[in-house]
């Protein structure tokens, strides 16, 4: 890329966020939403820095909560089979290989992939967390992934541990931690109805939607956390900003907060940053990754 692109690209993005925040502060009881596409983490780092520090803000002056999606975001597979830009290249065969299977158990062996071997999209990654901590900003993980709130899962985590346990744990030992969650307590979204036998839940600054579209959606497990927040009598933010690799979750999110929370500002940063990398796997490596997890769920 030229750096006379390059130098365009970057007045375009800071210039879309800054025309939602400006749009955000001056309407502030009118909802608003919008979806930005973020091709590279030096784009969401340049996007995320520009949201105000906390203590720059008055009384009455908006709140901002950030929300990071973990996989194919924060982290992705070490195994390059498990990586985004791999899932694009080879798409027609793990959709062969997924053929006639039904949507538990394509979640359950998806939700192992997510426990394999993981590594930093980028290095800086919490670093930047870090940095909006910093300035005040209250950050979170969101993840899709299937829960084990009422009981394990068999096939799926090694040795009976929860599966909130085992990602919180893999992204610690990642450096990733939010030091400033929304809630400190964890809590089971019991109130959002069971997917598998199990609830959507909070833990550890981790929000799980326990499954994806079309089961689950992150848009209504947003909604149930908000409301049980607001029944502990918590204050909600006025701004939510989503990072998420997949459109989908961004538009479910804008749906379900303009029709139960209208008055939240909703920004969607559709990070694609792990689709563009060029995989480095034969399609024969990539179906044996598969086939060898698709075996382990059936154990």
């Amino acid at each position: 890329m030229s750096i006379k692109k390059a130098q365009k690209q970057k007045i375009l993005f800071a210039f879309q966020l800054l025309f939602l925040l400006v749009a955000s502060l001056c309407v502030p009881h009118k909802s608003h939403g919008k979806i930005i596409e973020i091709p590279s983490f030096e784009a969401l780092k340049r996007t995320l820095l520009m949201l105000p520090a906390e203590a720059d803000k008055g009384e009455m002056a908006p709140t901002y909560w950030v929300a990071f999606d973990i996989d194919q975001t924060l982290i992705y597979p070490a195994h390059a089979a498990g990586q985004a830009a791999a899932l694009k290249k080879f798409k027609p065969t793990l959709q062969h290989l997924l053929k006639g299977k039904k949507w538990p158990e394509k979640d359950r062996l998806f939700t192992r992939i997510l426990l394999t071997p993981h590594k930093l999209l980028d290095p800086n990654m919490p670093s930047l967390i870090k940095a909006l901590e910093k300035k005040g900003l209250t950050c979170f993980g969101f993840t899709s992934s299937l829960t084990t709130t009422l009981g394990q899962r068999p096939g799926i985590v090694p040795g009976g541990d929860f599966i909130e346990q085992k990602r919180h744990q893999k992204l610690a030992s990642l450096g990733i931690h939010f030091a400033a969650p929304p809630l400190a307590q964890n809590i089971i979204l019991r109130a959002h109805p069971p997917y598998e036998g199990n609830y959507p839940c909070y833990y550890n600054g981790l929000l799980f939607a326990n499954g994806t579209l079309p089961t689950n959606t992150k848009g209504t497990v947003l909604v149930a956390f908000l409301k049980a927040l607001a029944k502990k009598g918590m204050p909600l933010p006025t701004h939510i900003v989503l990072i998420d690799d997949g459109r989908g979750h961004l538009e479910s999110t804008e749906k379900s907060l303009k029709e139960t929370f209208p008055t939240i500002t909703f920004t969607g940063l559709h990070f694609t940053a792990a689709i563009r990398e060029t995989p480095r796997l034969t399609k024969d490596e990539f179906r044996a990754f598969w086939l060898e997890n698709l075996g382990a769920i059936k154990a």
